[in-house]
């Protein structure tokens, strides 16, 4: 019986291997696939791992760290219970030129030592009851004597002030400060002038920063400025240690 053949094509006989061989073969395929994409997702889920771990130690590690040393905000103690601190400083004084009873008076400058007993109001303000004493040299070129001889004499010199003073916390450990308030200042020039002892009063102001090593103590510096009149010194400049109280 003849075979119909459609359009004239003839269709070869089916090749019974042909099926099983591709089959087989596709399924490696897939399996290999699969084998590989799990040992890839083993080895992506390892190092993710491996990346949060790394995270979690380095953010400890800061964490440990910003509690072994307190932010500013903590060092200062400006919270809801303030505690009072205390300031022992050494400073140094520029000497000016000013005129005092007809006299051309001219410092050498000054030094000594002096104290701040501070309390806090509340962040970022505090008061300050301040006490220094010094002394140095001065000079002076008197009108009356014959070529305007100079005359030289020790000056001594102490203050009283009341201060309010602002701080702003900058960084892991330091401490920007401003102050503004009240002098009083004595001047002993006994050669100088015709009284011993002169008291005059005026604004002073100062500027600085602190550094605190942990908790309850800084090193302190601090430039200071004053309006007192015919003052033969003119700024002045401090360093020192605070410690403040409190737990």
């Amino acid at each position: 019986m003849p075979v119909h053949r459609p359009f004239g094509r003839s269709l070869a006989p089916c090749n019974p291997n042909l099926v099983p061989t591709m089959t087989q073969k596709l399924l490696c395929l897939i399996a290999g696939c699969c084998f590989g994409l799990s040992a890839f997702a083993e080895d992506l889920t390892q190092r993710v791992e491996d990346v949060v771990t790394q995270t979690k130690e380095q953010v400890s590690a800061l964490e440990d760290r910003a509690d072994a040393q307190p932010s500013g905000e903590e060092i200062e103690g400006r919270g809801e219970r303030p505690y009072p601190y205390l300031v022992g400083k050494y400073f140094t004084s520029a000497g000016a030129s000013t005129q005092r009873e007809g006299q051309a008076i001219k410092g050498e400058g000054a030094s000594g030592f002096g104290f701040d007993l501070g309390y806090p109001l509340g962040s970022p303000w505090a008061l300050e009851l301040g006490y220094q004493a010094g002394g140095g040299k001065a000079t002076t070129a008197q009108a009356f004597r014959p070529r305007r001889a100079t005359v030289g004499t020790d000056a001594n010199y102490s203050d009283l002030s009341l201060s309010g003073v602002y701080h702003r916390a900058w960084g892991p450990a330091w401490v920007w400060i401003g102050k503004l308030g009240l002098i009083q200042e004595t001047a002993s020039l006994s050669i100088l002038t015709n009284q011993s002892n002169q008291t005059a009063t005026s604004w002073t102001g100062a500027v600085g920063g602190q550094y605190f090593l942990d908790r309850h103590q800084a090193l302190v510096l601090e430039w200071e400025r004053n309006g007192l009149p015919d003052n033969p010194r003119a700024y002045s400049l401090f360093v020192g240690f605070k410690f403040a109280f409190g737990p």
